[in-house]
């Protein structure tokens, strides 16, 4: 991967299940969109390490957005340092 990446873009990938570990390893990620990708299910634990990242974007995936909902969801913990954080149906 491209670690000197700042924007990340994935759109309409619905075969995609899971991102990569690897994906931690974009120390200069400040932006990471998802949209539509309703096979992707949970976030990998990788994405702690993203400390550039500062929106996250997630639409149209449903169980992504129900497992990052603020207190309440499994992957809460994963992405709660992430200043701009949007969950959008």
């Amino acid at each position: 991967m491209e670690k000197d990446l700042d924007l990340l873009k994935l759109y309409h990938c619905g075969a995609l299940t899971k991102l990569p570990k690897s994906l931690g390893e974009l120390s200069a990620l400040e932006v990471l969109c998802i949209k539509i990708c309703p096979g992707l299910t949970s976030l990998p634990r990788s994405i702690r390490r993203l400390t550039a990242l500062e929106v996250l974007i997630i639409r149209r995936c449903p169980e992504l957005i129900r497992r990052c909902k603020e207190g309440v969801g499994e992957d809460w913990h994963l992405v709660s340092h992430i200043p701009d954080l949007r969950l959008e149906d």
